[in-house]
């Protein structure tokens, strides 16, 4: 991987990344939305959950990073089930959006 690729701009509705990623950003940045979005596309892709493993470096990021990822899930399927349900599509801003930055420092 070149230095261009390893420092370009991350893009959270590109292709998936394989293998090791690493996501380094300055506080308030929105890394934690970004790793709960990668986590449930991952999930919806059919990579099963057990297998996703995601690291952070304190337990109070850990507990936040844990919980952000479960809700995003959660409003995922919840989306989807609606959707299924009705035989529409789901609202685009339902699935995970209602406080996607909810502790990251955004507003």
């Amino acid at each position: 991987m070149s230095t261009d690729e390893a420092t370009a701009e991350f893009d959270i509705c590109g292709a998936l990344p394989e293998g090791v990623t690493v996501l380094e950003a300055s506080a308030g940045t929105g890394k934690t939305y970004t790793i709960a979005a990668l986590a449930t596309r991952y999930v919806a892709s059919g990579v099963p959950l057990e297998e996703l493993l995601i690291v952070t470096f304190t337990r109070l990021a850990t507990g936040e990073l844990r919980d952000r990822v479960r809700q995003r899930l959660t409003s995922a399927r919840r989306a989807l089930d609606t959707a299924l349900a009705s035989d529409g599509d789901p609202e685009p801003d339902a699935i995970g959006h209602e406080d996607e930055h909810a502790g990251d420092g955004h507003t």
